[in-house]
């Protein structure tokens, strides 16, 4: 009977992992996304500073946190994540200079991003585009503008999601019956304060713990990892963890290849703006449907995300090099997301 249980498990984990769920998602919503993610890149490119302009990409992603609700709700939401992309960016990048300074700072700013999005009911994804600020604050460039300049221009990216926020916002009207997004797991209206600060103290542990081992043992690009184990941990149990694991192992290896067709023709920064938005469009259309099919998309736009001031790199070896570290930081995630489930069950 034992066996007979683990085999219906195991045959409704395969089932679950290529299920194209049903949902209400509106098609407007991921157009807007995509459209608020690639203006910057297209006023980047249009000036010959593509690499200041995917910074702006990051900003705008401040769309993606839009809730359904009314106007001065949503316009509160967006300005709180904005702020706290600023605060992430700001702490990051002035401690990046020593890995133990930037590691600990990875660690409050994952422990004090949880509290805050339980403290504010930020729906999904939760910490998760804060800790990516964070990472990605971390990068060093020859020739990078001064830290100041590069919030300055991570604050107008998250400027034009704004605007686009109030055009969306007169254009489409508020169903009210789709009621509020889904709350980061953990993290529900009515759950003990403990649990969100287990969620969070073992979060921070194992994403702190994760850029530190790929740091230490000198991969080309260890946020990579550290990004993978972030979004891991974003599962609401262990199965699902498990789940996402294997679609983000997937899901990468397909990715890459859209990424290496992609790079292969060599495009222009206006063709790699274009993509951002495209991608985005897809990502977000496809996230609450098959995680899998979304990071067919996700790992090419990541991948222009932090390479967009070093576009000749090795293309073989960054690919083969992003798959690496996705296996280790979605094993890391994986162990860190059972560490937190004990505790929890535990009580």
């Amino acid at each position: 009977m034992s066996e007979q249980r683990r085999f219906s498990a195991a045959r409704q984990m395969f089932t679950d992992f290529f299920r194209i769920n049903q949902h209400a998602r509106p098609w407007h919503l991921p157009v807007m996304t995509g459209l608020c993610a690639m203006i910057p890149a297209l006023i980047g490119s249009f000036y010959g500073a593509f690499s200041l302009g995917v910074i702006g990409c990051l900003g705008a992603m401040v769309f993606i946190y839009i809730p359904q609700a009314n106007l001065g709700k949503r316009l509160f939401t967006l300005l709180m994540v904005a702020i706290g992309f600023q605060i992430s960016y700001f702490l990051s990048a002035t401690s990046s200079d020593t890995l133990l300074g930037s590691t600990l700072i990875l660690f409050l700013i994952t422990l004090v991003m949880t509290l805050v999005v339980r403290v504010l009911q930020v729906a999904l994804p939760g910490r998760f585009f804060f800790v990516l600020v964070a990472i990605t604050a971390t990068l060093h460039a020859p020739g990078m503008p001064t830290v100041e300049e590069r919030m300055l221009i991570l604050g107008l990216g998250s400027l034009t999601s704004i605007v686009g926020m109030l055009v969306y916002h007169l254009l489409v009207p508020v169903n009210p019956a789709a009621g509020p997004g889904k709350l980061p797991p953990n993290q529900s209206a009515d759950d003990p304060w403990i649990a969100t600060l287990a969620d969070g103290l073992c979060s921070a542990v194992f994403v702190a713990l994760t850029f530190y081992i790929a740091s230490e043992l000198e991969l080309l690009k260890p946020y990579w990892a550290t990004i993978a184990c972030a979004a891991i941990l974003q599962g609401n149990s262990l199965r699902h963890m498990w789940q996402r694991q294997a679609q983000r192992i997937v899901g990468t290896a397909m990715g890459l290849g859209v990424a290496w067709l992609l790079f292969s023709f060599q495009p222009s920064t206006l063709v790699l703006a274009i993509a951002i938005g495209l991608f985005n469009f897809a990502i977000q259309s496809l996230v609450v449907r098959n995680y899998a099919l979304a990071l067919v998309f996700i790992t090419p736009m990541t991948l222009i995300f932090s390479e967009a001031s070093s576009l000749q790199t090795d293309l073989s070896t960054l690919m083969e090099e992003r798959f690496v570290e996705t296996v280790l930081g979605s094993l890391i995630g994986f162990i860190g997301g059972w560490v937190l489930h004990r505790l929890l069950k535990q009580g």
